[in-house]
C-alpha cells in the first residue's frame, strides 16, 4: 500500500540499493514531456543537409502532431517507455527524490548492464504507483499425482 501512503520502497540496480518513491502528477507530466521530446528529437535527427526548409518543416510538423499522443498511460504513448532508456527515465523519476545526486545516465547504464534488475524494479514501480492490479491466481493442485 505504499502508493496510498507515499512511502518509499527499496530497489536494487547494479548492486546498489535506492529508495523509490511513488510518482506525483507533476512527475507523470515530466515523463510525458520527456517522451514527447524524444519523438521530436528523432524527427530532427532525420534532417540532412540536402533537405529543403519545407521538407524540414513538414517532418517537424508531423512529429509535433504525433507527439501530442505520447502519454505514459496510453497504449500508443507507452511505446516510448518500453525501451531501456524509457524504463530508466521512469525509474529515475521516482528515484531522484530520495537520491538527488543520482543521474539518469547512471540508471540507464545500470539497466543496460543488468537487465535482470528491470523486472523487479518495474514490479516495485507498478506496486508503488498502481497497486496490485491483478492478484495472482492460485494454481489448482492436481490430486491425481
Amino acid at each position: 500500500m505504499a502508493h496510498v501512503t507515499g512511502a518509499s520502497f527499496p530497489i536494487t540496480l547494479a548492486g546498489n540499493t535506492y529508495e523509490l518513491l511513488p510518482l506525483s502528477d507533476k512527475d507523470y507530466e515530466e515523463i510525458n514531456n520527456w517522451g514527447r521530446k524524444q519523438l521530436i528529437d528523432i524527427a530532427r535527427a532525420s534532417f540532412d543537409d540536402e533537405m529543403s526548409q519545407d521538407e524540414r518543416d513538414e517532418i517537424l510538423g508531423a512529429a509535433l502532431r504525433e507527439s501530442r499522443s505520447v502519454n505514459f498511460m496510453t497504449p500508443d504513448g507507452a511505446k516510448f517507455f518500453r525501451t531501456p532508456m524509457g524504463i530508466a527515465r521512469i525509474l529515475w523519476q521516482g528515484l531522484r527524490k530520495r537520491n538527488p545526486k543520482l543521474e539518469l545516465v547512471t540508471v540507464s547504464v545500470a539497466i543496460r548492464d543488468n537487465p535482470e534488475d528491470i523486472l523487479e524494479a518495474m514490479n516495485v514501480f507498478k506496486e508503488l504507483n498502481l497497486g496490485k492490479i491483478v492478484e495472482k491466481t492460485p494454481t489448482p493442485k492436481n490430486d491425481d499425482a
